[in-house]
C-alpha cells in the first residue's frame, strides 16, 4: 500500500491481464510479518520493524491487522552517511558508500554492542592524496556518530509502544521486535 492509488490500480490491472483471478494488495508491514512467520492472526501482539534504505516502518500487529504504526524518514542510508561523514571529518578518510555495509558488519561484531575490541581497522582513501590508507577507528566514536539516526528510530519504537494498548505491550515484552529489511543489522 506504499504506492499511490494510480500505481496500485495499474498493478492490479496488469496482474489480472496476465491471468490472475484475484489480486489483493497487502500492507508492507503485514506482508513482512507473514513472510517472517510471525503469528499475525493471533490475538496477541507482534511487533515488526521494516528497516529500509530511506525509511523505517514500525508496527504492532494483532488479529491480522495493524494496531498502531509509524514511518520514520530515517533508514540505512542515514546511518551509512553518518559513518562516512565521521570518517571524513575525524580521520580524513574517504570511504565509498559500497564499503559501509562490510564496515557495519565488522563493527557489529567488534563493538557496536558494548563488548568487543575498542578499535577496528578501516581501509579507505586519504582525503588529501587519494591514496589507499588504513586507520584504526574507535568503535565508541562510531557508535556516537550514528547516535542521531538511531535515536530517531528508537523514538519511533517508543511512539508505537505509547500508542499501543497496555495488554498488547505486555505481549511484546515476551516476544520482542522482529527486524527485517536491508538495513536490519
Amino acid at each position: 500500500h506504499d504506492a499511490d492509488p494510480l500505481a496500485q490500480r495499474a498493478t492490479v490491472e496488469t496482474l489480472v491481464g496476465l491471468g490472475a483471478r484475484r489480486v489483493e494488495l497487502v500492507d508492507t508491514l503485514i506482508a513482512a510479518a507473514v513472510g517472517c512467520g510471525l503469528p499475525v492472526e493471533q490475538p496477541t501482539a507482534t511487533m515488526i520493524m521494516v528497516c529500509g534504505a530511506a525509511t523505517t516502518q514500525i508496527a504492532v500487529l494483532s488479529l491480522g491487522s495493524i494496531v498502531t504504526a509509524v514511518r520514520i524518514p530515517v533508514g540505512g542510508n542515514a546511518i551509512d552517511e553518518a559513518i562516512i561523514q565521521h570518517l571524513r571529518q575525524h580521520h580524513e578518510l574517504l570511504l565509498p558508500s559500497q564499503s559501509v555495509r562490510p564496515l557495519q558488519l565488522a563493527l557489529h561484531g567488534n563493538g557496536l554492542q558494548l563488548t568487543g575490541p575498542a578499535l577496528t581497522e578501516i581501509h579507505g582513501r586519504d582525503v588529501a592524496t587519494g591514496l589507499a590508507r588504513s586507520v584504526q577507528v574507535d568503535t565508541a566514536a562510531v557508535r556516537q556518530a550514528i547516535h542521531t539516526p538511531l535515536t530517531a528510530v528508537l523514538d519511533g519504537v517508543g511512539k508505537v509502544l505509547r500508542d499501543c494498548p497496555p495488554d498488547l505491550v505486555a505481549d511484546l515484552a515476551d516476544r520482542g521486535i522482529m527486524m527485517v529489511g536491508g538495513s536490519a543489522l
